[in-house]
Formats: structure tokens, C-alpha cells, sequence
């Protein structure tokens, strides 16, 4: 039975990523600190509903995706299929479309360890929120990559600035010159004239539905890898248009674009 069930969630996970939400919310039920495991006959969770007040609009979703049997007072959640899903969307790494649940801090880096090391010659990173957390993701770049990073000259709230400045320039210093940031914004708010992440390389490029800050944290996100065309004919030259954009031209379009130099300079004065 649980190999059925198994075989089925996979499918319509493949189908539709909101059955990897409901997936998600049973991980969160399963591993809270209630109920009693069992493992025999098979490994499974049972946890008395007073519970689960926060989750009773979830709980129909799950029972209908295989993953929760309702015995009334208690529910019961099968421990063999959740780890097993589980076990395959951690092996999707190497998929075209990758589902990091909230709070899996280990798929977050498993990916893009992963991401990093299919990247050739160079590696181009977009996102408009640059924050502490982001340098543990950069820490798996090889170091014979060039890196450009282009993000807004606002931080994100909570960010210290002279924490990112001491960031930024031990990564110049680790990486010799192979590393370039420039910070673009609105001139009187700061924010980035762009939404979407990228990661580009030579023959790769990936969209992140969050900033790199916040992968692996308090919300789902998935990762796409983008078809070779779309790269080349899109999102690598709108890159490079805001990195080599004219003074005169950011200026018409209100804009203001940033080295390292420049921008601690306005953050620290």
C-alpha cells in the first residue's frame, strides 16, 4: 500500500506544487514534540487533534493526498511515505524544477552546492535584497569562478551594513579581484529596479522564487533551471543591460548604480 500511495503522490507533486505545500504541512505535523511514533508495522505517527487547532483546515488535504489517516480524535500520519517523498524530492536536485520546503536548511545548501558546481567559467547572480545570510551560499562558488553580483542599494530590513561591508570585502579579498558587486536602485528609495533571482553561468541559468538570504528559511521556494534560449535571449543580456547601463540612460530612468567603494560610503556616512 504505502508504495501505491507513494508512487501517486509523486505524480501529482509533478503536476501541481501545491500538493508539495500540503506535503510540507504534514512534515510540520509530523515533526512536532506530540503524539507517539510507532514503527511496526510500518513507521508511522499518532497525534491526539487538540494538537492540531492551527492546522484543521489543512488536515482534509492531507487525508486526501494519502499522507494522514482521521481516526476521529486522533489523526495518524504515515512516517514511511513522508520520509520516503521526502527522500526523492532531496534527490530532484539534478531536475529541471526543485522544491526547498521552509526551514530545510540542509536541501537548501544540498542545491546549491549542486547549482554552483555546474556553473562554467563565470557565475552572474540578480537579487535585489542582499543580506548576512547570502555569503553562506556564495561560499560554494569554486573560487576560480569571476562573479558579478548585481542587487539594489537598499537592505533588507534587519540588515547591518557594516556587517555586509566586512562581508563583501573578506570575499574581494578571498577571491583576488574575481569578485564585483554594484548596487542599482531608485534614486530617492533604494529599491532595485528588478524582482526576479537569477543565477547565470556560461551554459546554465536557474530562477530562485526568494532572495539567496532567505532559502532554507521561514517560507517553501523552489528553484527552476531556465531552458539554454531563454538564457541567451533574455535573461543573460537584461542583465547585462542594468551592469553596462550609461550614467546618462540610468539617470533618465531615475536610477543610480553603485560600485563597493561607493555604496559603503553611502551607507556608512
Amino acid at each position: 500500500m504505502g508504495s501505491r500511495i507513494i508512487s501517486q503522490l509523486k505524480q501529482r507533486i509533478g503536476r501541481s506544487l501545491t500538493v508539495l505545500w500540503i506535503f510540507s504541512t504534514a512534515k510540520v505535523i509530523h515533526d512536532l514534540p506530540f503524539g507517539e511514533k510507532r514503527v511496526e508495522p510500518f513507521l508511522l505517527k499518532t497525534i491526539d487533534k487538540t494538537h492540531l487547532k492551527d492546522f484543521e483546515k489543512q488536515l482534509p488535504y492531507i487525508k486526501d493526498i494519502g499522507m494522514l489517516y482521521d481516526l476521529g480524535s486522533d489523526v495518524v500520519i504515515l512516517g514511511d511515505v513522508l520520509r520516503d517523498v521526502e527522500n526523492w524530492l532531496k534527490s530532484s536536485i539534478k531536475q529541471s524544477l526543485i522544491f526547498i520546503p521552509a526551514r530545510d536548511y540542509y536541501l537548501a545548501r544540498s542545491v546549491f552546492q549542486d547549482i554552483f558546481s555546474r556553473c562554467q567559467e563565470y557565475v552572474k547572480i540578480q537579487d535585489p535584497y542582499l543580506g548576512e545570510e547570502t555569503f553562506d551560499l556564495l561560499e560554494y562558488i569554486p573560487e576560480e569562478m569571476r562573479v558579478q553580483f548585481l542587487t539594489g542599494v537598499k537592505l533588507g530590513e534587519g540588515e547591518d551594513p557594516g556587517r555586509i561591508c566586512q562581508l563583501i570585502e573578506r570575499l574581494q579579498a578571498q577571491r583576488r579581484g574575481r569578485f564585483q558587486i554594484l548596487f542599482i536602485g531608485d534614486k530617492i528609495t533604494g529599491d532595485a529596479p528588478f524582482h526576479d533571482r537569477f543565477i547565470i553561468s556560461k551554459t546554465n541559468a536557474w530562477q530562485i522564487g526568494t532572495s539567496l538570504k532567505q532559502v532554507g528559511k521561514g517560507k517553501d521556494t523552489t528553484v527552476v533551471e531556465i531552458s539554454k534560449n531563454e538564457k541567451e535571449e533574455t535573461i543573460e543580456p537584461a542583465f547585462d543591460r542594468w551592469w553596462n547601463m550609461k550614467i546618462s540612460e540610468l539617470e533618465q530612468k531615475s536610477k543610480v548604480r553603485m560600485d563597493f567603494k561607493e555604496w559603503k560610503e553611502y551607507m556608512t556616512t
